[in-house]
């Protein structure tokens, strides 16, 4: 059985030998079988896992495999410029969707990674052998024998620009520091007008 568009349904035989984590829950199992380290070259599906894999931090992946479609729904059908765009009213209206992992850091990052991701395709990097390498065909077993050939992981397969990807995450972890400061800068204001005496009734 093949899988459908927007579901994962297992395609090979249950005599396949997978590995342990996929377990039996069926959209593990099919992730496994249809996903798993099939090259991708999708600018949405590849936003969608950047998204994804975050809101994974410090849960399950079988938790947020369960809540696909309703990231789905809730980052516009992972249209990156349309994310770009969200702003702090929508930001609030996502803490309140039990379709997605309510974390507001996580709602945050997806918003600032979407403007960088937004980045990253204007300076043409995401264009065919500058983002990708070739990591094999779409058979498991393809895979993990490609998997083995290219390890150490350091090394860089398929000829990727290792200049321009060094530059690349040096631009984006600038980023990701801004971004942080000016939270904490907010943050810091909230607290002393909190304290200030026009808002506690003391005195000076």
């Amino acid at each position: 059985m093949s899988s459908s568009p927007g579901t994962l349904t297992p395609s090979r035989p249950d005599t396949l030998v997978r590995c342990e984590w996929a377990g039996t829950d069926p959209l593990m199992v099919a992730y496994h079988d249809e996903e798993w380290g099939v090259p991708v070259h999708d600018d949405r599906v590849l936003f969608e896992f950047l998204t994804l894999e975050g809101a994974q931090a410090g849960l399950s992946w079988s938790t947020i495999l369960k809540k696909r479609d309703g990231y789905r729904r809730a980052f516009a059908d992972w249209d990156a410029a349309k994310v770009a765009r969200f702003t702090p009213a929508r930001v609030e209206k996502l803490m309140h969707d039990p379709g997605i992992v309510r974390n507001r850091l996580k709602i945050q990052s997806t918003i600032s990674n979407a403007r960088a991701f937004l980045d990253v395709q204007a300076e043409h990097v995401t264009e065919e052998g500058e983002r990708r390498c070739d990591i094999g065909g779409g058979d498991p077993d393809q895979r993990l024998q490609h998997v083995a050939r290219i390890v150490p992981a350091r090394q860089s397969p398929g000829g990727c620009d290792k200049g321009r990807s060094r530059r690349r995450r040096a631009q984006l972890e600038a980023r990701s520091r801004a971004d942080r400061a000016g939270r904490d800068r907010g943050a810091g204001e909230r607290n002393r007008a909190r304290a200030s005496p026009g808002r506690s009734g003391h005195a000076s």
